[in-house]
């Protein structure tokens, strides 16, 4: 019964492709296949990694041309992709990264140690002391001999590779897995000098991944139906066999068995006969969503679906049945050992126990990187919208080599973030609040669901909160932990940035088929009305002081906002074109990001000069001489060598420091004001004439910044009282004087 239901759910799936005529049965090419195959239309993922790919190359290029920016160094992690297990270590691709994990205790995997492949990690497989490394531009053999210290001993070039299989003396490649899916036979019997043998193109595409038995290769596909199997027993001469009527996007191939994901199922058939599967059975999982992995071990098959881990009862080939399902993150990778499933997902490296297959557990996590969508800078901390997890906090201390300080994962995916003191106001499935005053203790505060899934963007001014949806959300953070008072505007066309000066809020919005500059008075939110529209187009907005900075179709347009009208000061030409456009202002230099990255020099907004070009990306801050961009890629750290010396910078502590209390002498209370410098415990104590600790009125972990805070005197006497201020590096007393 189950056979027919499979086939009728093949023949429906073939029905929606009907308007494209289509052979079913089976096909065969050669490697020189018709170039209409090689235009379809890309998985989002796949297409993005080769974007990346090329955005890379072009910001390395660009960057590195001008003399006036230097390419310093990266924030190399990201999402996970790949995992593998030795022993009592885990291998997992962390972005740029091959992380080993120390998983001796699972609920508690440690980084043992790491290395920088240069490029994505797609996949990583082991074969004896040898890792076959998937990146973006190639194949990499390392000699893992020394995990603490792997070496490389190979590198091939190949665009975009997502999947490696090593065997005796070949490792089958996947590359281009999203614009013409190629196989790639490598002969690998001399590694140091490993070779391309030869390639074919399969027929279906995304997604695309392959499983080996025999010399024979098998690629899955859904955009057309087809299961794609290459007969490269002949490593020189690959031939094709396009199987029709069997799609899948996931796959296994253990002994004469080949497991395949066809959306909620899975099914087995014997490829006793490699170049003629025959279907044995299939079983539904109880959900529609989309099965990205599997592995087997056993008398089992584990696989790993949209939102889910799911077991399957193998024993029977004939007779496979549903065994378990436990919720989790989606999987891009399994492996399996001693009843540990370890899994590579969007959010990082997850372990779960499957020693007891009806209540298995996740027993340990560690987050990876994520995917950069914004960035706030405080102090010399950057604070990450990193997709999944949530937040990411590094510390900017050694610009060149950011270090992780912080990570929070709130079970939903960030897009967008604004900073101000203690917290961070972050834009993903709503609107969420996350008390940062610890950078290595985070936790959420509050939360306000959106109708959206995600936020274009957010600006803090004073005690509100201002949230690009669907409409305009407007929050009080007067207590920043707890938001109120959410007050919806509607702007009538789609909008995407946003900006704000005292009572003027500025959005980049749609109008009539182009972008425009509106300025809303804000001062009443419940009177919110129109006080200026641009007559030119709109692509970006920054404020600073009395200036609007808007970028437009053309290069950038300056404005006079603190005169009725905002006449226009100037206007210059920027090179490239550019869609929305990201803009960050500091010292005497704007910066705009769109693709192209551009420094204008603004000190005199009457006569703005491009001073400076190089690769761009989608967000862009800058802090100090640096200037930080993220995006779909890595985050990237440029230099802005214009800047000799500090004085454009903001104006940021450069000590510890402890002002007189106001006033002094004070009748029940005065306000104490400090800065500090860098990321630690502060406390202020007081004590009495005789050097008595009376009381401990300030005491938390501060970042960078001035403070102010007020010291109230209800309970004790008149007199002279020292209060203490003291950081991880530094203490200073003053004196005050209370008169009751």
């Amino acid at each position: 019964m189950k056979k027919y239901i499979f086939f009728f759910v093949c023949i429906t799936y073939l029905y929606t492709f009907i308007s494209v005529p289509q052979e079913t049965g089976q096909k065969y090419y050669d490697g020189h296949i018709l170039d209409e195959l090689s235009r379809r239309p890309l998985e989002d993922e796949d297409s993005l990694l080769y974007e990346q790919y090329l955005r890379e190359e072009r910001l390395s290029e660009s960057t590195l041309a001008d003399s006036n920016l230097t390419l310093v160094g990266e924030w190399p992690w990201k999402q996970c992709y790949a995992v593998a297990v030795r022993d009592s270590y885990a291998l997992i691709g962390n972005g740029k990264l091959i992380q080993v994990m120390d998983i001796s205790d699972p609920s508690n995997p440690t980084v043992a140690a790491e290395y920088n492949t240069g490029g994505l990690v797609r996949d990583i497989q082991l074969r004896d002391t040898l890792a076959f490394v998937c990146t973006r531009g190639g194949l990499q053999i390392l000699d893992i001999s020394d995990l603490f210290n792997p070496r490389e001993i190979s590198f091939l070039s190949l665009i975009a590779t997502r999947q490696v299989i090593p065997t005796d003396s070949f490792a089958y490649v996947l590359g281009n897995p999203g614009v013409n899916p190629r196989v790639f036979v490598i002969d690998i019997s001399d590694l140091a000098n490993p070779y391309i043998r030869s390639s074919i193109l399969t027929i279906a595409d995304w997604p695309v991944y392959i499983g080996v038995s025999n010399r024979f290769i098998y690629a899955t596909g859904i955009n057309f139906p087809y299961l794609t199997i290459i007969d490269a027993r002949n490593p020189d001469s690959l031939i094709g066999v396009a199987l029709g009527g069997v799609w899948s996007n996931a796959i296994c191939v253990r002994d004469t068995f080949l497991y395949l994901g066809m959306g909620g199922m899975l099914a087995v058939f014997s490829i006793s006969n490699p170049i003629e599967p025959f279907l044995l059975d299939t079983i539904y999982s109880g959900t529609e969503l989309e099965m990205r992995a599997i592995t087997v071990e056993g008398n089992y098959a584990y696989a790993s679906h949209d939102s889910s881990l799911c077991i399957y009862d193998i024993t029977n080939p004939y007779d496979v049945f549903f065994v378990s399902r436990l919720k989790t993150i989606r999987g891009r990778s399994l492996k399996i050992k001693d009843s540990v499933v370890h899994i590579a997902t969007r959010t990082g490296y997850n372990i779960i126990n499957v020693a007891n297959i009806d209540s298995m557990h996740e027993v340990g996590k560690f987050y990876t990187g994520g995917r950069p969508n914004d960035i706030a800078i405080q102090g010399h901390y950057a604070y990450v919208a990193t997709g999944r997890p949530g937040l990411t906090i590094l510390d900017l201390s050694n610009p060149i080599a950011p270090v992780r300080v912080g990570v929070l994962d709130f079970g939903a995916t960030s897009y967008s973030i604004a900073v101000k003191n203690s917290f961070a106001y972050i834009g993903a499935d709503g609107f969420w609040t996350v008390d940062i005053s610890n950078p290595r203790a985070l936790k959420t505060t509050s939360y306000t669901p959106s109708e959206v899934y995600w936020t274009q963007d957010i600006v803090v001014n004073k005690n509100r909160a201002y949230i690009l949806e669907k409409e305009l959300a407007i929050f009080n953070i007067t207590n920043p932990s707890k938001p109120e008072n959410k007050v919806y505007y509607i702007i009538p066309h789609p909008s995407f940035r946003l900006d704000v000066k005292d009572s003027l809020l500025f959005v980049i919005s749609e109008d009539s088929g182009s972008s425009v500059l509106i300025v809303l008075n804000v001062y009443d939110v419940s009177n919110i009305f129109e006080v200026y529209r641009s007559p030119f187009s709109a692509r970006g907005i920054c404020v600073e002081d009395t200036i609007a900075y808007v970028a437009d179709d053309y290069g950038l347009t300056i404005l006079n906002i603190s005169k009725p009208g905002f006449p226009i000061l100037s206007s210059i030409t920027t090179p490239g074109s550019r869609s929305i456009v990201d803009m960050t202002h500091l010292g005497k230099y704007l910066y705009m990001s769109y693709g192209t990255m551009v420094i204008v020099d603004v000190s005199d907004p009457l006569s703005p000069k491009v001073v400076g070009r190089g690769g761009g990306n989608v967000r862009i801050e800058a802090y100090d001489k640096y200037i930080y961009l993220c995006g779909e890629i890595f985050l990237t750290i440029i230099r802005n060598e214009l800047i000799t010396s500090v004085k454009d910078s903001p104006l940021y502590p450069t000590e510890n420091k402890l002002f007189q209390n106001y006033p002094n002498p004070f009748n029940s209370s005065t306000s104490i004001k400090f800065c500090v410098k860098e990321y630690g415990l502060t406390t202020i104590k007081i004590f009495n004439i005789v050097a008595q600790e009376i009381a401990t009125i300030f005491e938390e972990y501060t970042t960078p910044g001035y403070y102010t805070i007020t010291w109230n005197t209800d309970n004790i006497p008149s007199g002279i009282y020292f209060y203490r201020f003291k950081t991880k590096s530094y203490w200073e007393n003053k004196r005050g004087i209370l008169i009751k």
